[in-house]
C-alpha cells in the first residue's frame, strides 16, 4: 500500500525535505480519495438497488425474528415482515445511519516503528495509512451492544434458521450472541450453496458445541 502511495518522482537527495514532504503527504491526495471513493461508490451500488423486479422464493413467517445482512427492504416490502421484527444489522436503506462495510484486521498504528532500517518519515505515512485502514474496521462487539435488545429478545425462540450465509469468521460474533442468549441445544437450520461453504460451517457447529443441526443445499 506504501509503494501504491508514493510518487512517481525519484527521491530526490539535493532536496531531501521537498521528497519526504512528498512521501509524507501523498496518502492525503493518493490514498485516502480511492478510500472515500470506495465507500461512496458502495454506498451508491446499495441505493441503485432495484428491489422491486424481486420475486418471493420463501415462505417466510411474518411474527418471525430476522437478522439480516442486507442493506435493502427486501424483507419489509417483499415479504411483509414488520420492521420491528427485522435487525439489519449492517445498516439499511430505511434508515438514516451509514452503511456499515468493513474487515476484522485491525492493526497497531505503532507496530510500523518495530523497523529500525526504516526512514521515521516512511514510519509515519505508514502508521497514517494504517490508521484510515482502521476505520473500516467492523466493530461487532460495539454493534451487539448497541442492538442488545434485539438479541435478548431471541431467548423464547423455538429455531434458528439461516439462509444464504458463509459463515465466515468476521461474522462469527453476532452468531455467538444468538447461541448465547437460546443456548446450544436449540435447532439449527442452516443451508449452504456449495460443498466448500460447509467448512465454515462446520466450524461455527463445533466450535459453538451445537446439539442439533440440520444442513441444506439451497
Amino acid at each position: 500500500m506504501l509503494e501504491f502511495c508514493k510518487p512517481d518522482e525519484e527521491f530526490d537527495y539535493d532536496h531531501p525535505t521537498r521528497s519526504v514532504a512528498a512521501i509524507e503527504d501523498s496518502p492525503d491526495w493518493i490514498f485516502r480519495p480511492v478510500l472515500d471513493e470506495f465507500i461512496e461508490a458502495f454506498t451508491e451500488w446499495v441505493n441503485s438497488i432495484d428491489i422491486t423486479v424481486a420475486d418471493k422464493v420463501l415462505d417466510l413467517p411474518s411474527c418471525s425474528k430476522y437478522l439480516t445482512f442486507n442493506y435493502t427492504e427486501t424483507l419489509e416490502k417483499i415479504y411483509g415482515i414488520p420492521q420491528l421484527n427485522i435487525l439489519h444489522i449492517h445498516g439499511s436503506r430505511l434508515s438514516e445511519n451509514n452503511y456499515i462495510i468493513g474487515h476484522d484486521n485491525p492493526r497497531d498504528t505503532d507496530e510500523v516503528y518495530n523497523d529500525e532500517g526504516e526512514y521515521i518519515f516512511v514510519q509515519d505515512t505508514w502508521s497514517k495509512i494504517i490508521a484510515w485502514m482502521n476505520e473500516l474496521v467492523k466493530n461487532c462487539k460495539y454493534i451487539i451492544n448497541a442492538n442488545q435488545d434485539f438479541f435478548k429478545g431471541l431467548s423464547n425462540i423455538e429455531r434458528v434458521v439461516v439462509y444464504g450465509h458463509s459463515f465466515y469468521e468476521i461474522d462469527w460474533p453476532y452468531m455467538s450472541e444468538i447461541v448465547k442468549q437460546i443456548g446450544k441445544d436449540k435447532p439449527w437450520i442452516i443451508s449452504y450453496h456449495e460443498n466448500k461453504d460447509l467448512i465454515q460451517i462446520d466450524s461455527f457447529i463445533k466450535a459453538h458445541e451445537l446439539k442439533k443441526v440440520t444442513k441444506f443445499l439451497w
